[in-house]
């Protein structure tokens, strides 16, 4: 029987507990460079902010949690962007959301795998995409809560579809990931 061999991007040392031992090896590349920290702060920190805003903000599914008063400061909020909101059209204030969450994990995969072959990042943006699309297909067959809507699978799939390419081309552009 061949002995287990690890990864050589994860190190393990004997003196550490196991929660920290498996930590990736410090590579020839050094520490996160700033390009991958300006990608994963433009295409995945910011439309996740921007979606829950979008959803706290607009979506009458967080109305249980305002009026149970465990997120006073948002009802603050609301009183303020319900009103505004039936100015903003429909396609923003009820597909936002999706389409960031989308954007998000399409750009956030593509980065982590990155550096991966193309079979292994061809699994990640399949799993990925099947994530997008089954968690409103979830919705229609009522296994999760949430109300099936079309346009919000076109939506997350398109800016999933679109943030792994957009990533994947400037990653690879501009050489942010480096395997030492």
């Amino acid at each position: 029987m061949k002995p287990l061999s690890l990864p050589a991007c994860v190190a393990i040392d004997a003196a550490q507990p196991a929660h920290e031992a498996m930590v990736p090896a410090p590579s020839a590349a050094g520490p996160l460079r700033a390009p991958v920290a300006r990608l994963a702060l433009s295409h995945v920190a910011l439309p996740l902010a921007l979606g829950v805003a979008s959803y706290a903000l607009f979506s009458a599914s967080v109305e249980r949690l305002v009026g149970l008063g465990v997120l006073a400061p948002l009802r603050v909020l609301r009183r303020v962007t319900l009103p505004v909101a039936t100015r903003i059209p429909d396609v923003l204030r009820f597909h936002v959301a999706d389409a960031a969450w989308g954007w998000a994990l399409g750009a956030a995969l593509s980065l982590v795998w990155a550096g991966a072959g193309a079979r292994g990042r061809r699994a990640w943006f399949v799993a990925g995409f099947a994530l997008v699309v089954g968690e409103e297909l979830g919705q229609l067959a009522g296994l999760m809560p949430g109300t099936f809507d079309v346009l919000d699978i076109v939506v997350s799939a398109a800016a999933y579809v679109i943030a792994w390419r957009l990533v994947s081309n400037t990653a690879s552009r501009t050489e942010v990931l480096s395997h030492g």
